[in-house]
Order: C-alpha cells, then sequence, then structure tokens
C-alpha cells in the first residue's frame, strides 16, 4: 500500500487522548454522600442551573468553563437524543489533595484522576494539576469529558452501562484525538495484545499502558456504532431503550440487532481490516515522522477543497450574471419592436358605462378603468 494511502488509513480512525490521566474520572453511586464545604477562601457562585466553587486565581478559567458548558451540554444532548436536567455543582482544586477533600464524603478521588464525575450526585470536580506528573492539564477538554458522564446518566435515567460505552461516549463528546492513542491501539493489534470488551464492562485496568489501551478500544468501539449514516438513529434507539429500563444487551439488539458477541466480532474485523492496513513502524520517531506527514497532507487537501469551493461560487456568479444581461437584452429588443404593453382583462365585457373610454387591442375592446 501506498505511504498516501497508509496515511488516510491514519486519519480516518479518530481516536482519543493517549494519557492516562483519565482514570477512574467516574463514580457510580446510587446513595447520597454529602459535600464538604469549600475551603473559607473559595469562591462559590450560582449562574444559571450550575453552582461553582473555586479558588480566587481560577475566576477566569471558571468563565471560560461557564461558557462552554451550555454549548457543550447542549451538543451533548443532541447527541444522545435527549434533553435532561443540567443542574450541577462545579468544583475547582489547585492540587490532587484539594480534588480529595472536595470529593462527597466516603467517595473519595480515584487515582491519575484529573477530573472526576459523580453523575448520581451531579457533581463534577476538576483538578489544576495532574497527579504524578503536575502538569497542567486540558481543564476544558476534561470538563466536557465528566459533563458526558453526567449526562448520560440521566438521559438512561441511572440504568447500567459497559464502562467502555460511558468512556467511548465521553471522548467523543469532548472530541478528544492523539495520535499516541492511536499507536497505543496498533500496537495492541500487532500484538495481539487487545483487551476483550467483557472485561471492559465493568471497570478499566489500574496499570498505565492497559488504562491507555483501554481508553483507544472504548473510543473506537463507539466510532465504529456511529460510523454509518444511521449510526445516530441507532445510537438515539439505543439511549431510549436503556431510558426505558432495558438492559444494554437487549437494548443493543433492538437498536443495533447485535448481540454484544456479535458487536465485538463485527468491531474487530472493521479494525483488522483498518490496522493491517499500516505497514510496521520501529521507533516511536518514524511513527512521528508520519504523524507530520499527515498533518501537512490534511492541510494541502483542505487548501484545495477550499479553492475548489471558491471557483465554484465565481462560476456560478458569473452564469447568472450573464443570463441576467441576456434577458435584459431579450426585453430592451421586444420593446423596441413592439412598443409597450398593457395588461389588461381577459373578462368577458360586462357592458360599460357611458363615457368610459375603450381601448381595442387584437380585435377586442377593453374599459379602460
Amino acid at each position: 500500500m501506498s505511504l498516501l494511502r497508509t496515511l488516510l488509513a491514519v486519519a480516518f480512525l479518530g481516536l482519543a487522548p493517549a494519557a492516562a490521566a483519565a482514570q477512574g474520572d467516574l463514580v457510580w453511586t446510587d446513595r447520597l454522600f454529602p459535600l464538604p464545604d469549600p475551603p473559607a477562601e473559595f469562591h462559590s457562585e450560582t449562574h444559571g442551573p450550575v453552582r461553582w466553587d473555586y479558588p480566587p486565581r481560577a475566576a477566569g478559567l471558571v468563565d471560560n468553563l461557564r461558557a462552554l458548558r451550555a454549548d457543550a451540554w447542549s451538543r451533548i444532548e443532541e447527541d444522545l437524543g435527549v434533553d435532561v436536567d443540567d443542574a450541577l455543582r462545579v468544583r475547582i482544586a489547585r492540587t490532587p489533595a484539594e480534588m480529595r477533600a472536595l470529593a462527597p464524603r466516603g467517595l473519595g478521588v480515584p487515582p491519575y484522576a484529573v477530573g472526576v464525575a459523580y453523575p448520581h450526585l451531579g457533581v463534577v470536580i476538576l483538578g489544576l494539576e495532574a497527579p504524578r506528573s503536575w502538569s497542567a492539564p486540558d481543564v476544558e477538554e476534561v470538563f466536557v469529558h465528566e459533563l458526558s458522564h453526567v449526562a448520560l446518566r440521566r438521559a438512561v435515567g441511572g440504568a447500567e452501562m459497559p464502562r467502555w460505552f460511558v468512556e467511548g461516549m465521553a471522548i467523543r463528546h469532548a472530541d478528544e484525538r492523539s495520535l499516541e492513542r492511536y499507536e497505543t491501539l496498533w500496537t495492541a493489534h500487532m500484538q495481539d495484545a487487545l483487551i476483550p470488551l467483557p472485561l471492559l464492562d465493568d471497570h478499566f485496568p489500574e496499570q498505565v499502558h492497559q488504562v491507555s489501551l483501554a481508553y483507544a478500544e472504548a473510543a473506537d468501539v463507539v466510532t465504529f456504532l456511529r460510523r454509518t449514516e444511521r449510526g445516530r438513529t441507532k445510537m438515539h434507539r439505543l439511549i431510549a431503550e436503556l431510558g426505558k429500563g432495558e438492559p444494554f444487551e437487549e437494548a443493543m439488539l433492538e437498536a443495533y440487532a447485535l448481540s454484544p458477541q456479535q458487536l465485538e466480532r463485527e468491531w474487530t474485523e472493521e479494525l483488522e481490516e483498518k490496522l493491517s492496513s499500516v505497514p510496521m513502524l520501529v521507533g516511536g520517531g518514524t511513527f512521528w515522522v508520519l504523524a507530520a506527514v499527515l498533518l501537512v497532507l490534511a492541510w494541502r487537501r483542505r487548501r484545495r477543497q477550499n479553492r475548489e469551493r471558491l471557483a465554484e461560487l465565481a462560476r456560478l456568479e458569473s452564469e447568472r450574471d450573464e443570463a441576467f444581461d441576456r434577458l435584459q437584452q431579450v426585453v430592451a429588443a421586444k420593446m423596441a419592436d413592439e412598443g409597450p404593453r398593457f395588461l389588461v382583462s381577459g373578462d368577458p365585457p360586462q357592458g360599460r358605462e357611458p363615457g368610459v373610454p375603450t381601448v381595442e387591442i387584437d380585435g377586442r375592446n377593453h374599459t379602460l378603468h
């Protein structure tokens, strides 16, 4: 296969971020747990349906998140096909330790998390520092990821769902993509080390590499479910069936006519077809050279498409102007040859009033009013 076809195969995979920072970003519970009070220096404000708790230095970030939330929530609802309650409690933590201090009592924060959602409680906690690395995460991306967890749980009325489905939907809603995630998936495929979906139904593994692979698989399975033109309709049907209380396996049969075994088999077959088109790459450097070439090709393709659209618009506008010019010439010629014409009634004469003038046109008399 040519290099261009290989690059295009990479481009259409649509994968999620590779870092394990999102590990354990979801805590399920059917019980109510009290929230501890935020530190005294925190600001606590309510804007619309959302209550915000945050340190003073995060004020600008909260303004950005407020604007992002409204748009992201609407997009998530549209993708799910359900309008859901948008009440939330969002807390911003400066450190991983502060994330744990702000979490609902008795639940805590899973390790490695830079954001965590408690869907049953409608609570989202975001961290400004990643555990262990202490680097600054993409808080806005993490925020949308956590919003997806809350909205999806509300859309299905708290129904149980496989962990891969929940995480795959969140990755989709946050529009998270990275070539590292693709490399993880490709490597596991080449080593015949993909994690069976049943093992991802309830939880993700704890090892860093396995976590990255679990998220990569979750993202790709959800992409597989949305791959056709009817994917949107089928996904809405799946969410609706879950909202009615149908178990996930039965809802999947109703929406996609797929059992869990059929889903895994068809997904792996398509994955095999996509990934087998990519030749073995030696070392990470080669992979990133490939990624750089891919970005250049994608940019050139978009620029060429824009030029073609502009040329097409210019051609249509020129044809329209020429058509108007021809029409004006025809009208002018008619006027010069025949003089002005009057629009007159074609109704049969009903008699005319004395003294009212008439005009004869084409052998017929017409009263002038």
